[in-house]
Formats: structure tokens, sequence, C-alpha cells
């Protein structure tokens, strides 16, 4: 080996040795960024043969520099970072609904559903006290409130979770591109067979954030490009990516609402995608699946206690002694045909106000707490005796001018109808009087000028002067009774009365079952299709003692005409306002069976056991989801210790690595400096 020779295995020993040093400093510098894989050069002989010697070593030389991780514990970290993802986002959105329902608390659904039955309790002390009803309402609309809050929350946080789909959809396409740029610049390092390392560690940082979205699968050609993969659907090829795009679809709920899901597909196949796992999978689980249902549980809840509470409250009776009444808002909405808009036969309902979000009190309740049924009776429905009330006025006359044509000198002519009805459909009659006169007011003499055939309808001229001339027909009524009850503005109320016994007084008079027409002008019959056949309104034109059965006119515009009255009434008679006997009903439906009916649809559970039974649900799944996050976190720890320890830089190895390096790096430099001395003392020779 020549001096030369011995040279330049000084200057390779220097160049690795400050390769060594570079590469420990870039441990160093490196050892808290995350994701960073440690790095070593790896170093072989150089050697060739000496025909005196045999091989003889030339020095060393760097083979390459390379990157310290296991791919395998990669594989399994991926693998689990999707359940942490998946189980993160679940446990997440449990948690979120036990605070929503604030259950156990002075703030949650059960206690205010206790007060309400505690008013019902207190008003059964007292049934007639305003205060007490008051009382009775205030709770009932606090309990509202509390099911429409913990509703909208719910809503509200099923909406987050929707409009989290295309924030993370946005990220994953980002990765996405950024992993395909990264698969072309190794490639490009690798074809000359070196180690991208850096390259690497950002993709498997990247490859590490997607697992954590949704579930992947990764396979690595020979040039060391990865094909990530997902739902059997290629997401990144070695030169190519995939973008994901959001979709939605609008739906109108039964309260007419109308929710707006977004949905994910694949863009360049159309295909539909749902993951199987990760971030991306826990936020469609959660928005699809366990919100809802717990909204369904809630809206179970609060309908059930809306039929318990009504059909009980309408058997009762108010202050005034009427029945009927709902407590909650049981108005319906017709259901139609979703292909063509039109109604079904029969035509279907379905209720407006039976879920959490839309309870509400009825409106008789809300206008007056005197329409809180706190009486009962077992009562039945009877038709009451429909009444034809005539005008008490005396001496009324009535002048109405007819044409009766011409009828030539002599001749019969009929009356108008409203003069025919007078005669042949009026009203029993006492006395009355009729006069026909001229158009000069001159009176015609019956017998002699004319004459009326009252069963005929007709008038008769015998005076030929008249013939041609429009003749006036007055009428005068006087004293005007009959079988049927008298009445104008101003006289005692009038007694309504039964059916089977018209001199008994009909008591407890149905709500909204009164109508009341009038049935004459100007004293004559109106047929049933006349427009001028009003319906009276009540608290405008006339009222109704609904607990006495009297009706009486609020004015006098109608006198002098006929009304009818038709009516229904309950049989048996209101107890009076100190009957209690429906509110303690009510106050206990509390304890009543009225929820999770059995196999044949008996129910086995109160409002509080079947809300208890909800909130241990949630309960249950909260923990379990919080259990299986935690044994994945746990699982990925343990991954990436294992992984830590063969990729992790350690400081004090490096530390031994650089002085090892640095000795090196002398002892290649005193070798220089030897042989440049033994080359300057051959020169001088």
């Amino acid at each position: 080996m020549t001096l030369m020779s011995i040279l330049s295995v000084g200057t390779r020993a220097l160049q690795t040795s400050q390769l060594g040093i570079d590469i420990t400093g870039q441990n160093v510098a490196n050892a808290d960024v995350d994701g960073y894989s440690r790095k070593r050069i790896n170093q072989a002989t150089m050697y060739a043969f000496d025909s005196t010697y045999g091989q003889m070593g030339l020095g060393a030389r760097v083979v390459n520099i390379e990157r310290m991780r296991n791919i395998f514990l990669d594989e399994q970290i991926r693998k689990q970072n999707s359940e942490v993802g998946y189980f993160a986002q679940v446990n997440s959105t449990f948690n979120r609904m036990e605070a929503i329902l604030c259950e156990p608390s002075d703030l949650g659904i059960m206690h205010y559903l206790d007060d309400f039955f505690d008013s019902w309790e207190n008003l059964a002390n007292n049934p007639k006290d305003i205060s007490a009803r008051t009382m009775v309402r205030t709770s009932a609309q606090m309990m509202i409130d509390n099911f429409h809050k913990a509703a909208t929350e719910l809503q509200n946080l099923r909406q987050q979770k929707n409009e989290e789909i295309p924030v993370h959809v946005a990220r994953i396409n980002q990765i996405s591109y950024e992993i395909m740029n990264l698969n072309k610049e190794v490639a490009t390092v690798e074809i000359g067979d070196q180690n991208a390392n850096d390259s690497r560690d950002r993709r498997e940082v990247l490859l590490k954030e997607l697992s954590q979205l949704i579930d992947i699968t990764v396979v690595e050609n020979a040039m060391g490009q990865v094909t990530v993969t997902t739902g059997g659907n290629v997401l990144v090829a070695p030169s190519y990516f995939q973008n994901l795009e959001v979709t939605t679809t609008s739906r109108e709920m039964d309260d007419g609402t109308v929710i707006r899901d977004v949905g994910i597909r694949f863009a360049d196949t159309r295909l539909d995608f749902i993951p199987a796992g990760g971030q991306l999978r826990g936020l469609i689980d959660s928005r699809d699946i366990y919100i809802p249902e717990y909204q369904a549980k809630l809206d179970e809840l609060a309908d059930a206690i809306i039929k318990a509470v009504n059909e009980v409250h309408a058997q009762g009776y108010n202050l005034m002694g009427h029945s009927g009444f709902n407590f909650f808002d049981a108005s319906v909405y017709e259901v139609k045909d979703d292909r063509t808009g039109l109604s079904f036969s029969p035509p279907q309902y379905k209720p407006k106000y039976n879920t959490a979000a839309t309870i509400r009190l009825a409106p008789d309740i809300l206008q007056d707490v005197q329409n809180i049924a706190a009486a009962s009776e077992q009562q039945s429905i009877s038709r009451g005796m429909p009444m034809t009330v005539k005008p008490a006025v005396s001496n009324r006359t009535t002048k109405i001018t007819i044409d009766v044509g011409d009828i030539g000198t002599l001749g019969v002519a009929p009356l108008p109808n409203q003069i025919k009805q007078f005669y042949t459909e009026g009203p029993v009659l006492d006395t009355y009087q009729v006069t026909v006169t001229d158009v000069d007011g001159t009176e015609l003499i019956r017998g002699t000028d004319y004459d009326i055939d009252e069963a005929n309808g007709t008038i008769t001229l015998y005076n030929p002067t008249y013939a041609g001339q429009s003749l006036s027909i007055n009428y005068k009524v006087e004293n005007q009774v009959g079988k049927d009850p008298v009445y104008k503005y101003g006289m005692e109320a009038l007694q309504l009365v039964r059916e089977d016994d018209e001199k008994t007084p009909a008591r407890n008079i149905i709500a909204n079952s009164v109508t009341v027409r009038v049935v004459t002008k100007n004293g004559l019959p109106l047929t049933p299709s006349d427009p001028n056949r009003l319906v009276l309104k009540e608290g405008v034109d006339y009222v109704i003692d609904y607990t006495f059965g009297t009706f009486q006119m609020l004015h006098n515009g109608y006198d002098g005409e006929e009304f009818s009255i038709d009516f229904q009434y309950y049989l048996g008679g209101f107890k009076g306002p100190d009957d209690n006997t429906n509110a303690i009903a009510l106050s206990r439906l509390r304890n009543a069976l009225t929820m999770t009916p059995d196999g044949i649809g008996n129910p086995t559970a109160t409002f509080t056991e079947y809300f208890s039974s909800l909130e241990g649900r949630l309960g249950l799944n909260t923990m379990q989801s919080d259990s299986n996050l935690q044994t994945r976190i746990f699982l990925t720890e343990q991954y990436e210790t294992q992984q830590e320890s063969i990729s992790g830089v350690s400081l004090d190895e490096e530390m031994a690595n650089l002085i090892r390096y640095q000795h090196t790096y002398t002892a290649a430099a005193r070798l220089i400096t030897t042989v440049d001395q033994m080359l300057e003392v051959l020169l001088n020779m």
C-alpha cells in the first residue's frame, strides 16, 4: 500500500466521521419533533486485492443513512388509531347528551315532572283556588320548556355532528393530496438506491392522522410508494389520489322541520362512502344512530305524558262545569301522499304537538286557568230540546209593496213568496190585521175591492180601477204568543230544557255544542239556504251559562226576530267547584303504569321508571364507550412506546455517538498528518 493509499484511507475516515457527526446533530435537533425517526449511518469496509498480501483494506465507506422504524408496528398503530378516533367521537356524543339531560339534578326533566304532579296534589287540596290552578299551569309550562330545551340541544348536537363531516372530508382530501406528492418524492429519491427518510417520516405522520379519520389499508410497492385504500376503494395510488365529496339530502320531519343530512361519496366513481371506522364513522353513527335514539325516547315520554294527562283531564269538569277540555294541545294535521301530494282515502291525520320539541298547553288552558278540570263525574251526553224562540214584541207593523201586474180588468194574481210564507208557514198568531192600499195611500176594502186566499197564496181584484197598479199589502201582528218561549233583550235569561222532558231544565251544557240561528227577517221565515239566516256569535251576540243552562242576548239588534237554539248537555249534572276527584286522578298518574308495554301491550313502567331507564342506558353507553376508548388508547400507547424505543432519539446515546465520531475524526486527522509528514520526508530526500 502506498502513502497515497494511506492518505485516501484517512480522508475517507474523516468524511465518514463527519457524516456521523452530521447525522447525530440531526437526531439531537429533531429529538422533540413528532413523527421524526432516528437516523443512523451504515458503514462497510473498502478493500482491494494485493498480489503480495492478498486483500488489503482501503478504509470505510458509508453504505446509506438508515431510518430506524418498525413498519409492522406502524400498521398496528394505524389500526388502533382508527378505533381511537371512532370511540373518541362516540364518547364525546354520549357525554354531551348526559350534560343536556342534566340528570339527576334540579334542572332536569324529572324534577319538573315531579313539580307538575305535585301541583295537581296541591290543587286537590283546594280545587277552586285560582292561585293553585295558576301553579298547575306554571309548573306544566316549566316542564314543557325543559322538554323544549332538551330537544333543541339534542337537535343542535346532531346538527353539529352533521356540520363536522364536511370539515373532516376536506382534511382527508388534503392529506390524500400530500401523500400522493410524497409518493413522488420517495420514488425520485430512492430510484438511486437511497432512502427518502424525511419524506417517509412526513408520509407516516399523515398516514397516522388519516387512520384516525377513517379506516385505511396501506400497501407499499418496490419503489417505496404506498397505495391507500378504504372500504375497498383506492384513495391514494402511487401517482394518483381520489377526492371525497359531500352530498346533501333533505327530509321533512313530522313537526314540519326540514333536516339536511350530509352524505359522502367518491368524486370519480360516484359511489357512496360510509367508513368502517375513524372519527368520520363516529360522527355518522352519532348523527344517525345514537342521538336519534335518545331523541325518539324523549319524544316517546312527551307523547305518553300528553296522552295520559289529556285522557283524564278531558273527562273532568272545569270551574264552570264544562267538560271535554284537553290539557295539552292535541291538534292534528292531515298526512298527504309523498308521491302525489294528495290526501289519502280515508284521510290520515297525525298529532302536531306530540314530541319533546313541540309539546305545548292547550289554548283553553293558556287562556283561562278556570278551564283546568279538577272535578269529575261519570256522565253521558244527551241532545237538548231544539228550541224556537219567538220575539216578545207587540203591535209590530211590517209593510211590503208588491206589483200584481196587469191582470186585466179583473183577475187573480199570486202573492210574493214572503207573503205566502207569512200565511202558510208563518208563526202562530192570536190576532193580525191586513190592509191593502194603492199608490195614493187609499185603503182598499176587502170583500169589495179585493180578497186574499191564504190557503192558495193569491190576491183577487174585484175592482177594475186597481188593475195593473202597484198595491201595498200591510199587516200588523199583535200579542204574538204560542207554545214556543218568547224573548227579547233585557228580559230574564231563557232556560234551556231537556229533550226527554221539556219541563226539566238542561244543566251542564257541553262547550261549543250551542248553535243559535236567526230564522226570520222582518218577522218573515227564512229558508235554510237563505244567506240572511245568520248564526250568532257567542260572547258577541249572546251568552250561555253552561252550568245552569240559560241563554241571554247581549244587545237588542235582533229583537223582533225568531231564534233557533240547538245544544247538547251532560246528564247527571256538575258536582260543583269544590270537587277534586279529577285533580287526584291526575296526580296519581305519577305512579301509574303508562310506559314500556309488554308483549301483549300492557304498560309496565311509570314515567319516572321509564326516564330512569333512559338515563341508565345513556350512562351505560357512556361508560362502555369510555372503556373502549381507554382500551384503544392504551393499546396505541403500547405500540407507540415500542416504536419509540426503536425510532425515538436518546440524547444519551447520541452524546456517546458524538464523542465516538469526534474521536474517530481526530484519529483520522492524525493519520493524515502523519502521512503528510512522511511524504514531506520522502520529498526532501
